[in-house]
C-alpha cells in the first residue's frame, strides 16, 4: 500500500519534505506493492542518510526456513546490479528471490532563469537516482551469520566506493568502474574455483522473451540455475551498455525465472529485431555458459576478465552466429577457460588480436580436438627434447623451441 505524504511526515518527521516527495514520485507502484509500510519507512530513513562518503547501506532481515533477506540501498551507478550480485555470489549467497527498484530520472526544470543560482549539495543529492535492491536466499558459507554480514558489508562498501569515486570525477580513481568490475570478477572467480563442479555438466538452454512495456524493454529469462547465474547474465547486459531498471527474481526448484525492465544507454527502450537485442541475446548465452567453467582455468580471475573482452569483440564479427554453435559444447568451454586463464603471453600475442582463428579449433564438429596434450604426454615430449644434452645454453634453446612449437600447435 502506497503511503501518503501525511503518513511519511508522521513516521519520518526528521526527513525534509522534498525528499519525501521524491520518494513518492520516483518509485513505481510495484515497489509499494512489494514492501510493507514499516519496510518503506526503514528504506526512506536509509536513503536520506546516503552521502558520497557513505554511498551504500544494507538492511538484513531474517526470512522463513533459514533464509536471509538482504536489502541494498545506494546511489545508482552503471553496471551496479551486476556488481552487487557478484559480491553476493562470491560470498556464497544463494539467491532464491529478489525485487530490484531504481528511482526514475528526476524531472528537468521547466524554466531556466537567466542567472541561475548554483545548486546546493542537498539539492544535488536530492536529484540523484537511488536503488533499493532486495535479495532473499540462503547463506552457504562457513562464516558465522554476524561475521558474514560484516564481511559482506565491507566488500560491498569497497566496490560501491570505487563507483562513487568515479562518479565524482576523482582523477585518482578515473577508472573506478573498471577497478570495481575487476575486483568483483576476482571474488567470483575465487568462489567458483572452490566449488565442486561436475567435469562435464549439461549446458541447459537459456530462453529469453523480449517485449516492450510502459517505455521499457522487458526481458523474461528462463533457465536452469547454475553458480553465479544472475551475475553472469547481468554482467553480459552491462557490457552491452544496458541499464537494468527493475528486476524480479524467482528461483523455483532449481529453475530461474527472472524478469528485467531495461533501457539502452540513452534511457530508451530497445526495439525488437534490432542488432542491439540480437547482441544481448548472444552475450547472455555466451557469458552464462562460460562462467560455469571458469573454475577450471589456471587463473579464474584472468579467464573471466579476458572473456568479457572476448565477448565484446566477437559480437562485432560477421561470423558471430558460429559462436552460438561452438558454445553448445561443454568440452569446448572447458578448454577455452583453460586457454584464457593461461599466461599473459598467450593472451596478448595469440588470442586477443585474432579471435577469428579460434573458430576452426573450437567448433563442436572438430572431434577429439584438444588445446594441449596431457601433462604426462607433454612431460614425455619435453624429456625427449632435452635427452642427451647437458649444456645449459643448448637446453635453454631447446626448451624455448619446445614452448613455441607447443603454442603454435594450438593455432
Amino acid at each position: 500500500m502506497k503511503p501518503t505524504l501525511a503518513d511519511l511526515r508522521a513516521q519520518c518527521p526528521d526527513i525534509p519534505e522534498p525528499a519525501l516527495n521524491e520518494y513518492l514520485a520516483r518509485l513505481d507502484e510495484t515497489y509499494f506493492a512489494v514492501f510493507n509500510l514499516p519496510q518503506m519507512y526503514a528504506h526512506l530513513r536509509v536513503l536520506e542518510r546516503l552521502r558520497p562518503e557513505q554511498p551504500v547501506e544494507v538492511i538484513f532481515e531474517p526470512g522463513p526456513e533459514g533464509q536471509t533477506a538482504c536489502t541494498v540501498l545506494a546511489f545508482d551507478y552503471p553496471a551496479e546490479f551486476s556488481l552487487i550480485t557478484g559480491v553476493l555470489s562470491a560470498m556464497g549467497f544463494d539467491i532464491l528471490s529478489g525485487d530490484v527498484f531504481t528511482y526514475a530520472h528526476a524531472k528537468a526544470a521547466t524554466a531556466a532563469p537567466r542567472h541561475r543560482r548554483s545548486e546546493s549539495n542537498d539539492e544535488i543529492l536530492l536529484k540523484r537516482r537511488k536503488i533499493i535492491d532486495r535479495f532473499s536466499g540462503v547463506i552457504r558459507h562457513n562464516l558465522a551469520p554476524e561475521d558474514w554480514r560484516r564481511e559482506f558489508g565491507k566488500r560491498l562498501e569497497e566496490v560501491i566506493g570505487l563507483l562513487e569515486a568515479r562518479s565524482a570525477g576523482c582523477a585518482r580513481n578515473a577508472e573506478g568502474q573498471t577497478e570495481a568490475r575487476h575486483k568483483v570478477n576476482e571474488l567470483v572467480a575465487g568462489r567458483l574455483a572452490e566449488l565442486d563442479l561436475a567435469k562435464l555438466p549439461v549446458l541447459y538452454p537459456v530462453s529469453m522473451d523480449i517485449d516492450t512495456r510502459a517505455g521499457y524493454t522487458h526481458l523474461r529469462v528462463l533457465a536452469q540455475d547454475t553458480p553465479a547465474f544472475l551475475y553472469a547474465m547481468s554482467t553480459a547486459l552491462a557490457l552491452q551498455g544496458v541499464s537494468i531498471e527493475r528486476v524480479r527474481i524467482r528461483t523455483v526448484e532449481g529453475r530461474v525465472e527472472d524478469e528485467m525492465d531495461v533501457l539502452d544507454g540513452n534511457g530508451h527502450a530497445l526495439t525488437e529485431g534490432s542488432a542491439s537485442l540480437d547482441r544481448i541475446r548472444l552475450a547472455v548465452l555466451l557469458t552464462k555458459q562460460f562462467t560455469y567453467f571458469v573454475g577450471h582455468a589456471p587463473d579464474p580471475y584472468a579467464a573471466l576478465c579476458r572473456f568479457e573482452q572476448m565477448v565484446d569483440a566477437v559480437l562485432k564479427l560477421p561470423e558471430r552466429g558460429q559462436w552460438v554453435e561452438m558454445f553448445s559444447n561443454p568440452r569446448t568451454l572447458q578448454d577455452l577457460a583453460r586457454l584464457l586463464g593461461a599466461s599473459d603471453f598467450v593472451w596478448e600475442d595469440f588470442v586477443r588480436l585474432q579471435y577469428e582463428s579460434l573458430l576452426p579449433m573450437l567448433q563442436p564438429h572438430v572431434a577429439g580436438h584438444r588445446f594441449a596434450r596431457t601433462a604426462a604426454e607433454q612431460e614425455a615430449d619435453l624429456q625427449e627434447c632435452l635427452h642427451g644434452e647437458s649444456r645449459f645454453e643448448e637446453q635453454g634453446r631447446r626448451l624455448n623451441a619446445f614452448y613455441f612449437s607447443s603454442i603454435w600447435t594450438i593455432f
